[in-house]
């Protein structure tokens, strides 16, 4: 005897749907009001990510993208925006399963009826669903409209990517850090020649998870010190950042006060670790396990050791392309006993 499968428990059910591909569930979605029902059951339970592609009105919805058993082939629809919605299979497996991709050249709708329609339908149907935008390009008024345009559905933003080596100056920067100072991570990506020259000072210290900022101008010693309640942080130059020896110890000793940091990289940064491997507690370290990779130090690259104000334990060093890192997300670290 067969059992129909809106006869199972709920619990069963949620199993079930948990081990199918997303894109089957939004299948099961569409063929009837008892699969929609039984599909917003399982949306309404779960968490999901919408990434919106800003300026090419293209939508990604993924299933719990931080879970370890998050699958890209398996677990993320790609949405378009016609009378009703189109989900598709990652791209690159349309051939496979007999789709094909319309590009946003070919909607039917303009800009904002697009987006919409995409955002009261997942307003509605996903009760847990955090956002992620990323501006393909980037000018003020375009961004604005967009964070206004946004916030209006109270669905919290978790990542800001703003442009693709965008042109940046004062204003566009001031408005992207003042919007997005609540979100959880936020990447700015500057071209080579943006002449913007912002004081972060006029802002209250960030709590971003993440924060990257490329190919700017910015980066001293006073500055890099709103950004130590953030867990992890990168910041480049076009030139280089100019730091003293002194200047860079007194940040670390800033550094070592705050539990919040985790990881701090600035890139291209020419200043030895003099002062700092003369702190109090510092010991010189041979080898380390970050992540996956063992990195060596010897030959005038030097990696110290030391604890945070809290007992975390905590390393400072300089790589071989000029990038200084303070972080405490590190496995393990092998002390050289010869110094």
């Amino acid at each position: 005897m067969t059992i129909a499968f809106r006869h199972f428990p709920y619990l069963v059910q949620q199993q079930v749907l948990d081990q199918i591909d997303l894109f089957d569930i939004f299948s099961i979605y569409s063929i009837s009001k008892k699969g929609r029902a039984l599909a917003r059951s399982y949306f309404s339970g779960n968490k999901f990510e919408l990434r919106y592609i800003v300026g090419q009105e293209q939508f990604w919805i993924h299933r719990t993208p931080s879970s370890k058993h998050y699958c890209y082939h398996s677990d993320h629809v790609y949405i378009v925006v016609r009378n009703g919605f189109e989900v598709f299979k990652n791209p690159s497996f349309f051939t496979q399963y007999g789709n094909s991709f319309t590009t946003s050249s070919n909607y039917s709708e303009d800009t904002n009826e697009s987006r919409q329609k995409m955002l009261n339908f997942v307003r509605e149907s996903f009760p847990r669903l955090q956002l992620y935008l990323k501006f393909s390009y980037l000018n003020l008024a375009g961004f604005l409209d967009t964070m206004n345009f946004v916030r209006c559905f109270n669905a919290p933003i978790k990542r800001v990517d703003a442009g693709v080596r965008i042109r940046a100056n004062t204003e566009l920067v001031r408005a992207v850090m003042t919007q997005c100072s609540d979100v959880k991570e936020l990447q700015i990506l500057c071209s080579r020649y943006s002449p913007f020259q912002y004081d972060f000072r006029t802002h209250a210290p960030f709590k971003f998870d993440f924060f990257e900022l490329q190919c700017s101008t910015w980066g001293t010693k006073d500055q890099l010190t709103l950004f130590l309640s953030c867990k992890k942080v990168i910041v480049t130059a076009v030139q280089g950042l100019h730091y003293t020896d002194q200047e860079l110890t007194e940040f670390c000793k800033k550094w070592l006060e705050a539990p919040e940091m985790q990881h701090l990289q600035i890139e291209k940064v020419r200043t030895a670790l003099e002062g700092i491997g003369k702190l109090p507690g510092a010991v010189p370290v041979q080898e380390v396990t970050v992540g996956d990779r063992k990195l060596k130090f010897g030959n005038g690259k030097k990696c110290f050791m030391m604890k945070k104000a809290n007992g975390t334990h905590a390393i400072v060093y300089q790589d071989v392309v000029e990038r200084i890192f303070f972080r405490t997300d590190f496995q393990n670290a092998v002390i050289d006993e010869d110094l």
